[in-house]
């Protein structure tokens, strides 16, 4: 099915492949140090491309002006007197060229550009254009990275590339490595051999994955209405959009120094059965039919088996965290030897693709690194009725959750109620938080297949709530779900400035949601005042939902709920591809010595409980979301520290 891309950008994507071929930054054309370049795995280093209509170019240039000097201007060779008096303010680099000329050429003097700038001329390797495609979400990353080293990932095929792209990897972890050390460059060559075989087994990486696919329920509901996109299913563009998720893929593969991987289409049949367990749980959430769910899971566990290749396999496993371009939930497969999803073993950060138009713009558009440090402002905002059945309990679960924060020293909490989209925009003005979570029903309209929210009594889906802080946390059912292929407010809101949405795929359990935000906020503190592991939201998030599988558990069953509470969770320890099988044994084992341990195994086999937290999905850019220890209090040196 179309994924919705603008007839009016087909002429623009030939340009883009070119312009993801130019300098990044002006490091680039320098000698980097390995630990500089494995750092940087964690900073977003992406070419930046504003695709602008002439109508609105020079207001656009306007604002661009105030911030960036643009490398250049690119526009149809009829059009370019125009594009130059509009972007007057701009003054390109390398000034305005028409899109016809845009190749290899204007690569070449992109980089003879910015070495000269830099005095580094001496230093110049201007990547080579891409061939094939097809291979550009593992080839062009690496060439990055491999003319530091001299080396070329293969271009022979698929498994070559990949496989090629994986030793680049891994010899720039055991560089950063080795050069960690602070030896004599003769002491430290002689180390490299072995640090080589040795990082073999260590290696991670970011991991950024295309995965075609959009129910067929979007197309009929609201892709057809889509003005500017005339084809149908089987229309002559639907190559073209496989290469533009293509071109997202390979854009956020090389913007972190990221291996890159197309998967393939996700077929309606695997779209109706998560529509089938969708609505199920929205139907039947306070007395699901367990066995059902189980039985769905274990449809996508298997599909997980089947859909991912060997090769495929090897980079997930080796994932620091993947960036996923999909309308799919795919955190949900597992990997083959896996019992737990995918999610489970590394932050699935999902970036949705329907409308492709917008992914597109909002892929390709500055995004500055946002850093959590001393004080977090963080608002509370309650727009659920009082007079609502759930109203209480909502906002007696609100207050619980301001109570628990506020006797953690540094979080600044405030907690409010608002009755209209009005009002909610007004606190968010006021307060300027730093952090918004949004209490509300979550509703979906089956005549748009729209699923927003509700402040108050008005239905909003994004635009109506006006700008919004970096991290939005939705406490609301069903706001992102996908098997239908309904438009979700937690997509929309990346277009209201928020930069990551926590949002839920199901109902949620009001208790058990303040318990898992709860500890998420803990955990941020934690993570500022003495300094972690997690170093941003995106790896906050996974290592606080693997970590609430006890929860989940607990939450299905009175005698699993008390025995939670009377354990030392410290003493757990599980492997994440395994974390709700060991969390389930470790219960067993420590039910054991009070006689409970045959009933509670009996009920996790017979009837067992709802996996709720893996329904909740990041969305956006958290990566970038990062968090910075208090430098007085923190004792934490890993390398995974972000430096800028």
């Amino acid at each position: 099915m179309p994924h919705g891309l603008d007839k009016e950008l087909i002429p623009c994507i030939p340009i883009l492949w070119t312009c993801l071929h130019f300098p990044r930054t002006v490091l680039d054309v320098a000698d980097q140090k390995p630990s500089l370049m494995k750092r940087g795995q964690d900073i977003n280093n992406g070419h930046i491309v504003i695709i602008c209509p002439l109508a609105t170019l020079k207001d656009c240039s306007r604002q661009v002006s105030k911030y960036f000097i643009p490398l250049v201007t690119i526009a149809p060779e009829h059009l370019l007197d125009q594009v130059k008096e509009a972007t007057s303010t701009l003054i390109p680099i390398l000034g305005e060229r028409s899109a016809e000329s845009v190749g290899q050429e204007l690569i070449n003097e992109a980089w003879e550009t910015v070495a000269r700038l830099a005095g580094l001329e001496s230093n110049l390797k201007p990547l080579r254009l891409i061939d094939n495609l097809a291979l550009a979400t593992s080839l062009l990353p690496h060439r990055f990275i491999g003319r530091q080293f001299g080396t070329v990932p293969s271009e022979t095929g698929k498994s070559e590339s990949i496989f090629s792209s994986l030793e680049i990897q891994n010899r720039l972890s055991a560089l950063a490595r080795v050069e960690s050390l602070g030896l004599p460059d003769a002491n430290a060559l002689q180390l490299l051999p072995a640090a080589l075989q040795d990082e073999k087994s260590r290696l991670k990486f970011p991991l950024s994955l295309g995965v075609p696919g959009v129910s067929s329920r979007y197309w009929e509901k609201v892709g057809c209405k889509l003005p500017a996109v005339s084809y149908g299913p089987d229309g002559p563009h639907s190559a073209l959009e496989l290469e533009t998720i293509n071109l997202l893929t390979t854009h956020s593969a090389t913007s972190y120094g990221a291996l890159g991987i197309m998967l393939p289409t996700v077929s309606q049949k695997i779209f109706q059965e998560l529509a089938a367990l969708e609505r199920h749980l929205a139907k039947h959430y306070s007395k699901p039919n367990r066995r059902f769910i189980r039985r769905q899971l274990a449809k996508f566990a298997e599909l997980g088996r089947t859909y991912f290749d060997n090769i495929t396999v090897t980079c997930i496993k080796r994932a620091s965290r993947i960036v996923c371009f999909s309308n799919f939930p795919i955190g949900l497969l597992s990997l083959p030897g896996d019992s737990a999803t995918l999610s489970c073993r590394c932050p699935v950060i999902y970036r949705p693709l329907a409308p492709l138009t917008r992914a597109l713009q909002q892929q390709l558009s500055p995004k500055p690194n946002f850093t959590f440090r001393g004080d977090p402002r963080i608002l509370l905002l309650e727009a659920i009725e009082a007079s609502d059945k759930v109203g209480p309990s909502s906002r007696a679960a609100l207050l619980c959750l301001k109570e628990i924060m506020v006797t953690q020293r540094g979080l600044n909490v405030e907690l409010a109620e608002v009755n209209s989209p009005g009002e909610l925009e007004q606190k968010v003005r006021e307060y300027k938080p730093d952090i918004l979570v949004l209490s509300a029903h979550g509703d979906i309209t089956t005549v748009d297949n729209a699923a927003g929210i509700c402040v108050g009594q008005t239905f909003c889906i994004g635009p109506e709530l006006g700008p919004l802080p970096p991290l939005v946390i939705l406490s609301s059912c069903h706001t992102a779900s996908r098997g239908a292929g309904t438009v979700n407010v937690a997509d929309l809101l990346l277009r209201q400035g928020a930069l990551a949405v926590i949002a839920s795929q199901i109902p949620v359990e009001p208790k058990m949601n303040t318990h898992l935000i709860a500890r998420f906020f803990l955990g941020l503190i934690d993570a500022i005042r003495n300094g972690t592991t997690q170093t941003n939201i995106a790896d906050l998030w996974w290592t606080t939902a693997t970590g609430h599988a006890l929860y989940d558990i607990a939450a299905g069953c009175l005698r699993a709920g008390r025995l939670v509470n009377s354990i030392p969770h410290n003493t757990m320890t599980i492997r994440m591809n395994h974390a709700y099988r060991e969390a389930e044994d470790f219960m067993i084992d420590s039910a054991e010595p009070s006689g409970e341990g045959p009933a509670l195994r009996g009920w996790l086999n017979c009837q067992g409980y709802v996996p709720e937290t893996l329904f909740y999905h990041l969305i956006g850019w958290p990566e970038i979301l990062l968090i910075a220890p208090n430098k007085a209090n923190s004792s934490f040196t890993g390398t995974n520290c972000p430096t800028g």
